[in-house]
């Protein structure tokens, strides 16, 4: 089987002994001191992992770490047999604008979904009769295209702050509505909602961000844990497992938690659990944020930023599936 190329991060909160590294495995595993952190370039063998051991045979913290990085190494090579397509900032920057057919595919096979149900939600809450939101939906890939927003788009603002994806889209989704879905007095009506503040009625603009994040997180919650569900169904089960019972806030605490972190449980449930919700946060933000941004890091704080509308979509996916959980 071919080495794959990874990038993994572990804590470690001692300077490792990693001399038995030598030859081409001494790029895969570094240790960084200002950060204390592990980093795994890329899939370590069973002999290399076994040396990794080695460095320090009687660690408890070091073999719990050895441990994470395998069993992590097993969560990349089920998730990246199962990748999701993707639309990157490169897509969106270049391919868009290249005139071939493969790109703008693309991007509607990975947004039309979140878009049509973003549409139909928004125009139920805004009283809107008449409109088909998968119609609708067909017919915001052509506006896009005539408008031109794929030449507009930058990757960063005049000051330099990196613009995300997410917003872009929900930007673009509102002037979309403004200009080419609700007629001009009653989106002028819906304007006025949000400088009237004895008003019950939401700000369109805030509604619209907020209804673009939950669909979208009931796209990526489905799309993975239907995935999990056909390849790893035992780690399916744990993870819903894993959420059964708590409410929206405690969903939410639980997604925050450290997947690298030793917890003070050692049963199998509690592990089976844990590498669960490490492979779904992996899958996300290897396989899906990842694509939408910079860096890593700049994917893990589109992870945070999404952690409440996700806990709420696997809430969601949770309630639907209970039956087939025990």
């Amino acid at each position: 089987m071919a080495i794959q190329p990874v990038h993994l991060e572990f804590h470690c909160s001692f300077v490792p002994d990693l001399s038995l590294f030598g030859g081409r495995a001494a790029d895969a595993v570094r240790f960084h001191s200002e950060r204390k952190v592990i980093e795994v370039e890329r899939e370590l063998d069973e002999d290399e992992l076994a040396r990794l051991r080695q460095c320090h045979p009687e660690s408890e913290p070091w073999q719990s770490l050895v441990d994470r990085i395998e069993e992590r190494q097993q969560v990349t090579q089920v998730t990246a047999a199962s990748a999701y397509p993707a639309t990157s900032w490169s897509l969106l920057l270049s391919g868009l604008g290249s005139g071939e057919a493969d790109p703008w595919q693309q991007f509607m096979n990975g947004y039309r979904k979140p878009i049509e149900k973003s549409l139909a939600r928004l125009l139920s809450s805004w009283n809107q009769q008449g409109h088909s939101a998968a119609q609708l939906a067909d017919d915001f890939f052509g506006w896009f295209f005539e408008k031109g927003y794929h030449q507009k788009l930058k990757r960063t603002n005049d000051e330099g702050k990196v613009n995300r994806f997410r917003g872009y889209l929900k930007f673009v989704l509102m002037y979309y509505l403004k200009d080419a879905v609700l007629p001009r007095r009653s989106m002028s009506s819906l304007d006025g909602i949000g400088e009237n503040l004895a008003s019950e009625q939401p700000d369109p603009a805030s509604e619209v961000d907020a209804t673009v994040d939950q669909e979208i997180c009931r796209d990526l919650t489905h799309s993975t844990l239907e995935v999990m569900k056909r390849d790893e169904f035992s780690s399916w089960r744990a993870f819903l497992a894993d959420f059964s019972g708590l409410t929206l806030s405690e969903v939410s605490e639980r997604l925050k938690q450290d997947p690298d972190a030793k917890g003070t449980s050692v049963t199998k449930a509690f592990r089976e659990r844990s590498k669960a919700r490490d492979q779904f946060r992996n899958w996300l933000l290897r396989y899906r944020l990842e694509q939408c941004c910079l860096t890593r890091e700049e994917a893990i704080e589109e992870l945070e930023d999404l952690l409440t509308p996700l806990a709420a979509a696997i809430a969601e996916y949770r309630d639907e599936h209970e039956g087939e959980i025990g």
